[in-house]
């Protein structure tokens, strides 16, 4: 092998290797999408990348596009959000795309979780309360607390969504002809029933803005 060769392995020799695999979680997901008036629901299995949880602080979030990161106009850089990033991989399967203005609804099941952080689920049984507290705190610590912050459910109606689904829906061009809740069950729900969800809608936001603090208090 020759002296040129050889120094242009040295400094290429990084660019041939895919460093994303050793940065990032795959994730497997099944995906539910539900549309306003027509549209019926599509239902489809996905894998999904994350950037791991270690290396989460050490990347610089200026750097990363809008579709991964939360940001609020008077703080430089934003904040990553392995919960968006993953929104966003699920948003870009949608076809045909004219059915994103009517997206109102998307729910997830993560598949795969149990190998990502096999310590939260030894000797705990999800039916124990006590146990339960346990996984979701270890969950929370390990980067995944997203996961059971929503039971993976977003809603997009005007009135139900929360300031993380608006950003959401703003970041990614959605979602923009969804009528709201109460004008789709006004004629089967009682107004008890509409005043019951009003509130659960307002205990959401509020648990949102204290699950983001400044970055999406509003």
């Amino acid at each position: 092998m020759i002296r040129k060769d050889i120094q242009k392995m040295v400094w290429s020799g990084l660019r041939c290797v895919d460093l994303s695999e050793c940065v990032t979680d795959t994730l497997l997901i099944n995906v539910i999408t539900t549309y306003d008036t027509k549209y019926e629901q599509q239902m489809w299995d996905m894998p999904v990348k994350v950037i791991k949880n270690e290396f989460r602080s050490k990347i610089e979030p200026y750097y990363l596009p809008p579709t991964m990161k939360i940001t609020k106009k008077d703080l430089f850089g934003g904040l990553y959000s392995p919960e968006k990033h993953i929104l966003g991989q699920v948003i870009s399967y949608i076809e045909p795309l004219n059915r994103l203005p009517q997206l109102c609804k998307i729910s997830l099941w993560y598949k795969n979780i149990g190998e990502i952080c096999p310590s939260v689920y030894e000797n705990r049984d999800p039916e124990n309360e006590k146990d339960r507290l346990e996984m979701d705190r270890e969950l929370d610590e390990l980067g995944f607390g997203f996961i059971m912050r929503t039971h993976s459910k977003y809603y997009f109606q005007p009135d139900q969504r929360d300031a993380f689904e608006t950003d959401i829906m703003e970041t990614f061009k959605t979602s923009k002809k969804v009528r709201s809740f109460e004008d789709t069950v006004s004629e089967r729900l009682s107004e008890k029933e509409i005043e019951s969800n009003r509130q659960q809608v307002e205990k959401h936001r509020k648990d949102t803005a204290k699950y983001f603090g400044c970055f999406l208090s509003g």
